[in-house]
């Protein structure tokens, strides 16, 4: 399992809790290019959430587990914009 360390605010770093996995940076990379769509250990697509989203700051993360092997990490997600905003300041 990876572990989110918040080491300034808006960036998080992964920290390896397990010596199965040999390249926990290129697996997340790998896992994000695929659009969390993938699991990073094995490739399946077989995913679920495990756990509430966790808001930190500006960012948040989940837990996220395979259905086929059992890995488990967090994904983090980090504000980028916002969209749809309705204005109502000054309605009474």
């Amino acid at each position: 399992m990876y572990q989110v360390t918040h080491t300034h605010p808006g960036i998080a770093a992964l920290n390896k809790k397990s010596s199965q996995i040999a390249d926990p940076i290129g697996l997340s990379r790998r896992y994000v290019a695929s659009g969390g769509t993938r699991c990073p250990a094995c490739n399946s697509s077989h995913l679920s959430s495990d756990g509430e989203l966790e808001l930190i700051g500006a960012g948040a993360t989940q837990g996220a587990k395979c259905d086929d092997c059992n890995s488990t990490w967090l994904d983090v997600y980090h504000l980028v914009k916002i969209a749809d905003l309705v204005d109502r300041k000054g309605e009474a």
